[in-house]
C-alpha cells in the first residue's frame, strides 16, 4: 500500500513541478500572448507529461503487483506443497493489452473469455513444489452425531 502510495505522489510531484516551471515562462500582466501556438504547444507538452507519468506510475504498481503475487504464492504452504508463481511484468503488460484487445476488437463480446484467460494465465505461471500428503488431509475419524447430523447446528438452533 505505501509503495502504491509512493507511486502516485511521485508523479503528482512531477506534474507540479513541470506545471509550476512552464508557468513560470509566462510573465503575469504581459496582455494576451502573441503567438497562440506556443501557447497550444505548452499545453500539448503538459498533457504528454500527465499521460507519461500516468503510465509510468500504471507500470511501476503492475510490477509492485507481480512481485507481490510472486511473494503471496511463493509463501503459502499445505503441509509438504509449496508454490511458484513466475510471471514476469512483461507477461503482465501482454496479458492485459491481450484483454484489451480482445475487448475492443470483439466489441465487447470477448468480455465473456476474461474468466478464462483469467484461469489460463495462472495456470500457466503457477507451479507446485513438494508433493501432497494425503495423510494429513485425511477427514476425522471422530463419530459424529447419532441422529440430527448436525441439523440444529446448521439452522442455528443455539440461537433460540
Amino acid at each position: 500500500m505505501l509503495g502504491a502510495l509512493l507511486i502516485y505522489g511521485l508523479a503528482v510531484a512531477g506534474v507540479v513541478v513541470e506545471f509550476g516551471s512552464q508557468l513560470a515562462h509566462l510573465k503575469p500582466g504581459a496582455g494576451p500572448v502573441a503567438d497562440p501556438k506556443s501557447v497550444i504547444g505548452l499545453i500539448l507538452q503538459l498533457y504528454g507529461i500527465i499521460i507519461v507519468a500516468g503510465l509510468a506510475a500504471g507500470l511501476l504498481m503492475l510490477s509492485y503487483h507481480v512481485a507481490l503475487l510472486r511473494e503471496l504464492f511463493g509463501s503459502l504452504r499445505l503441509s509438504t506443497l509449496g508454490f511458484r508463481f513466475d510471471a514476469t511484468t512483461a507477461d503482465m503488460v501482454r496479458f492485459l493489452l491481450g484483454n484489451i484487445a480482445l475487448i475492443v476488437f470483439t466489441l465487447r463480446l470477448g468480455y465473456l473469455m476474461m474468466p478464462f484467460r483469467i484461469f489460463q494465465f495462472y495456470t500457466r505461471h503457477l507451479a507446485t513444489l513438494g508433493w501432497l500428503d494425503t495423510d494429513d488431509l485425511a477427514q476425522t475419524t471422530l463419530t459424529g452425531p447419532g441422529q440430527g447430523d448436525g441439523l440444529a447446528d446448521a439452522f442455528d438452533a443455539a440461537a433460540f
